[in-house]
């Protein structure tokens, strides 16, 4: 695209499905490596859901006034930081004979009961601010996704090591957010609390690290559970997992009405969800073998 190459950055005004839609677009490009470096991305959180700006700027659920005015200012004074992101490559194409091509997603991939019920819920709009728990209610007995069965082959995660790297990680300085220039008009403006500035990277000899389990491929299967998330570290419930690993989380199993009801009213009100498991992964290859489509009544 002509236009890109005289832009300096890409502000992205909506939630984590627009921006997943921007890096799938920067990503896919045959000079992705040099335009991801090149192109820094502004996030301001104006989406549905907005789980990798919350976990930048601190806030659960829908972002507040100053946390709109902290993003755009992040834009506006060059403030930078990593983002990790997720690539996500279907098993089969649309189409016979074309390859699968892969998405790309900042925060996590949700696959379940509660995630129909939380997308149907503007069907019902005439309960106003009760449609979101009401949701629940009539996807309870509705046909949607229950039974999340498949088969999982995953591998741990490695920080990097002569396996998966071998060559000297060449050293990559990491461009600070430069100071401002003070003009009359800033002394109007409010203070953003910076996002720290990542620190230079030092250069690693990954040749002489040895990790045995580095790409040991593991197997293992869910049954009728309820939902499972696969999530990167830019979520809220999250920010403790290493930025070369994923989180495969899963719900519960054999989930009655009532207690999906309880469970999704809980996830409305508290702006978080709960697990029965959760396992810190490399790459997951997911399999589905239930019957995604389960009548419960």
């Amino acid at each position: 695209m002509g236009v890109m190459e005289n832009t300096s950055a890409v502000v992205v005004a909506g939630g984590d499905g627009t921006l997943a839609e921007v890096l799938t677009g920067l990503l896919r490009r045959a000079d992705h490596e040099e335009a991801a470096s090149r192109l820094p991305l502004g996030v301001l959180p104006l989406g549905k859901t907005n789980c990798a700006t919350s976990a930048i700027w601190g806030f659960r659920g829908n972002p507040e006034p100053r946390h709109l005015a902290e993003a755009a200012m992040a834009v506006i004074r060059d403030i930078k930081r990593p983002l990790d992101v997720m690539e996500i490559t279907p098993l089969q194409g649309g189409e016979e004979g074309v390859p699968p091509k892969p998405v790309f997603a900042a925060s996590k991939v949700e696959w379940g009961a509660y995630r129909d019920a939380r997308e149907r819920n503007d069907v019902y709009w005439y309960w106003s601010v009760l449609k979101k728990y009401m949701t629940y209610v009539f996807s309870s007995y509705k046909d949607i996704s229950w039974d999340c069965s498949a088969d999982i082959e995953y591998s741990t995660p490695c920080s990097g090591c002569s396996r998966c790297r071998g060559t000297v990680k060449e050293e990559h300085k990491v461009e600070e957010t430069p100071k401002p220039p003070q003009r009359w008009w800033m002394a109007y403006l409010p203070r953003t609390k910076p996002v720290s500035t990542p620190k230079e990277e030092k250069k690693i000899d990954y040749s002489s690290i040895i990790n045995e389990e580095c790409g040991v491929v593991k197997k293992t299967t869910v049954s009728d559970i309820s939902d499972l998330s696969v999530v990167t570290r830019n979520t809220p419930e999250s920010l403790d997992i290493p930025n070369y690993a994923l989180a495969l989380k899963t719900g519960p199993t054999n989930v009655g009405s009532f207690a999906f009801i309880q469970e999704g009213w809980s996830r409305e009100w508290n702006k978080s969800n709960s697990y029965d498991a959760e396992s810190i992964i490399g790459e997951i290859t997911l399999t589905p073998t239930g019957n995604t489509k389960t009548n419960r009544r």
